[in-house]
């Protein structure tokens, strides 16, 4: 209720702070900078990324997570969106979001159904394809 009430106080500071109050409310609404800078568009509800072109934040290092915003931040590691949403927040925003992040469960890494290469065709054949194995020909 508090967190409600905080959020509809319109004085100078207050709203931002409510929209800063904890990393998940951070992650889902953007913080101050609003719902444009939402981490969850990007790295997904429970931070796990695509496994593409966005990274897994979920139960990386604090440490590790806040630094990286604070490069963002400060223009040491340059990226168009991040820049802009590590600047929309609070070096304290920044902090916390990174240990919302931290505290969330990795998600468990699924191995592939056979993660040993097939044998070469020269030694198995294709007989759909026509193709002989060469083993075992005199």
């Amino acid at each position: 209720m508090g967190l409600t009430l905080a959020a509809c106080d319109t004085s100078s500071g207050s709203t931002d702070r409510a929209f800063e109050a904890s990393g998940e409310i951070i992650a889902m609404g953007g913080g101050a900078g609003g719902p444009a800078n939402a981490c969850f568009a990007c790295h997904g509800l429970k931070g796990e990324g695509d496994g593409v072109s966005t990274p897994r934040l979920a139960g990386l290092e604090q440490g590790y997570l806040q630094k990286q915003m604070e490069d963002y931040a400060s223009g040491l590691r340059p990226d168009d969106v991040m820049t802009r949403v590590a600047r929309g927040l609070t070096p304290e925003a920044r902090r916390v979001v990174a240990a919302w992040y931290a505290g969330l469960p990795a998600p468990a890494v699924h191995a592939s159904a056979s993660t040993t290469p097939p044998p070469p065709i020269w030694l198995t054949g294709d007989a759909a394809r026509g193709i002989t194995a060469l083993i075992g020909r005199a």
